[in-house]
């Protein structure tokens, strides 16, 4: 047969059968995603040719060097911003969560009431060594029976707190790696946890549109803040541990006392869901981020909206300030992060 079509190919070197052809019909657009520089739409082209033709090493060798590709692309990377001022950010199509490594001596926030883009730092990848030395897993924590959606160190690093599909927070001996305290009573997935300044406090947020907060130690709820219409994205303690913020799917951010379970605050003016609350060093100034493409910087005491920051493309998914809050990161779906500088 090979000897048959070759020497139909002599006459007609356009000849292609229908092996070829079906063969061509996958590989055109896989190539043309690679030279655009979509990996993951060329993997997957690849991967449906492979599912049904699984011997072919030619597809089979082009899909491991865009895996290799692609597990390079999912490294963490890191910008250096200033003297102890380092950016993690991770994810491939976009960016879920953003976060200031602390500086040795956290300043207090003096912010200015202008704020502008700041330049895009250069990456630094991390090296292999760097790798095989610091990104060792130490131990899996196995208890919860759902996806887990939110993790959270305490301020003296001796337990985690997680929140899970669940609906239950768990809080971890960082040491020994066991349950301390399974937190339930919430009836929907908890999809964020936070820790208080002084570390006796977990808040939760859920799909159940409350918050909880509850009393580290023995486990017991101490409020159930009630008031959003739509599932609880976010939760933040104040850094002096006076207010919890929460951000939820009803487009709202409300501000509330930890004493005494009071609202406080409603902050309105997104399109969509809020996706992220964070409080600035000083506790304040409140940083939001929305589906909506837009980050909100309010005044926590009066509530005020200070600006709303347009440049991404897509959802924001997580903001956080700087340690000396002169400086605002937010990350988002269009797998960009924005760093955002105040100015007089």
């Amino acid at each position: 047969a090979r000897e048959d079509l070759a020497a139909v190919r002599r006459i007609n070197p356009d000849y292609r059968d229908a092996a070829t052809l079906e063969r061509e019909a996958y590989l055109r657009p896989a190539r043309a995603a690679l030279q655009a520089g979509h990996y993951a739409e060329a993997r997957a082209h690849l991967e449906a040719w492979l599912e049904r033709h699984p011997d072919d090493i030619r597809f089979r060798v082009l899909l491991d060097k865009i895996l290799e590709h692609l597990r390079q692309r999912r490294l963490a990377r890191i910008w250096t911003l200033g003297i102890g001022l380092l950016l993690l950010l991770l994810g491939v199509v976009y960016l879920l969560w953003i976060s200031f490594q602390p500086e040795p001596k956290p300043m207090a926030s003096r912010f200015m009431p202008t704020w502008r883009p700041m330049p895009t730092p250069t990456p630094q990848p991390i090296s292999a060594a760097w790798l095989s030395k610091a990104n060792v897993q130490v131990m899996r924590l196995l208890e919860h029976e759902g996806v887990v959606t939110s993790v959270a160190f305490s301020p003296d690093d001796r337990r985690i707190a997680s929140g899970s599909h669940d609906q239950t927070v768990r809080v971890w001996e960082v040491v020994s790696g066991r349950v301390s305290q399974t937190l339930s009573g919430h009836t929907g997935a908890v999809t964020s946890v936070a820790f208080s300044p002084d570390g006796r406090q977990i808040a939760s947020g859920s799909h159940d549109q409350t918050v909880r907060v509850w009393e580290v130690v023995s486990g017991r709820v101490l409020q159930i803040l009630s008031g959003h219409t739509g599932a609880v994205t976010s939760v933040a303690f104040s850094p002096d541990g006076r207010r919890l913020a929460s951000g939820s799917y009803d487009g709202k951010v409300r501000v509330w006392e930890v004493a005494t379970g009071q609202l406080r605050h409603t902050l309105r003016g997104y399109k969509g869901a809020v996706t992220s609350v964070a409080f600035s060093p000083d506790s304040s100034w409140l940083a939001s981020a929305g589906d909506d493409w837009t980050v909100g910087v309010w005044k926590v005491t009066n509530n005020i909206s200070l600006h709303t920051l347009h440049g991404h493309q897509g959802a924001v998914n997580s903001v956080a300030f700087s340690p000396d809050g002169h400086r605002l990161a937010s990350a988002g779906s269009d797998a960009v992060v924005r760093l955002w500088q105040s100015v007089e």
